[in-house]
């Protein structure tokens, strides 16, 4: 899901639901609470096949990559991506 799609199903809820805390679980349990604890933009190394992973901070953009090919032997490309952080 991209974040637009995200956004537009969060546009098409109902206002009264929109007003109200995200709620986490299962039916069969019960549900709580899902505090986000933050929205923060991050580099990742993103795989073709729309896994991402983690860069290292010491290395730059280029070294990032080439690591990916030589230690996982994956083709990937340093992209920007939206992290949510949860509780």
């Amino acid at each position: 899901m991209t974040i637009n799609e995200l956004i537009e199903r969060l546009k098409a809820l109902p206002k009264d639901v929109r007003r109200r805390p995200l709620m986490d679980g299962k039916p069969a349990v019960g549900y709580r609470l899902a505090p986000l604890d933050h929205i923060s933009v991050e580099k990742v190394l993103a795989s073709n096949d729309g896994f991402c992973g983690m860069t290292d901070p010491e290395l730059t953009d280029a070294e990032n990559v080439a690591e990916a090919g030589d230690r996982y032997g994956m083709s990937a490309r340093i992209e920007r991506r939206a992290l949510a952080f949860f509780d």
